[in-house]
């Protein structure tokens, strides 16, 4: 049986890691760090809460960013790999998923970035914890 009080511990460390995790977020570069499902790296959500079935779908949950595409004459194309044909509902997920990621392309020169809070800075900040 477990103690209530470590029922306790447990549920204030799930809850800190999530505070953490809600606040750390990724300035995409070469894309060689992010995540591409389970990183925040474009918006404020991570791409596999988003996108729950795509996610399931996705031929590598833990892929990252760099390897979702590919450079064509200096311009970023995204490629994402499916584990079956999609139905035509899951297509229009995909061109939701698409709006999304076409805001970004990785940076053939610049490193990606950890960052923290909503400042555009990605600076900790008292104010902010």
């Amino acid at each position: 049986m477990v103690s209530s009080s470590y029922a306790v511990v447990v549920g204030e460390n799930q809850n800190q890691r999530d505070w953490f995790d809600d606040n750390l977020w990724i300035d995409l570069g070469r894309g060689d760090k992010a995540r591409f499902w389970q990183d925040r790296w474009v918006g404020d959500r991570k791409l596999k809460d988003l996108f729950p079935r795509l996610f399931l779908l996705s031929q590598n949950k833990h892929s990252l960013v760099k390897d979702c595409g590919s450079w064509n004459q200096n311009v970023w194309s995204w490629n994402l790999g499916w584990r079956r044909q999609l139905f035509a509902w899951e297509e229009e997920l995909v061109l939701h998923l698409n709006q999304i990621i076409q805001a970004k392309a990785c940076s053939i020169s610049i490193d990606d970035g950890w960052k923290w809070g909503s400042s555009s800075r990605g600076l900790f900040e008292v104010k902010e914890a």
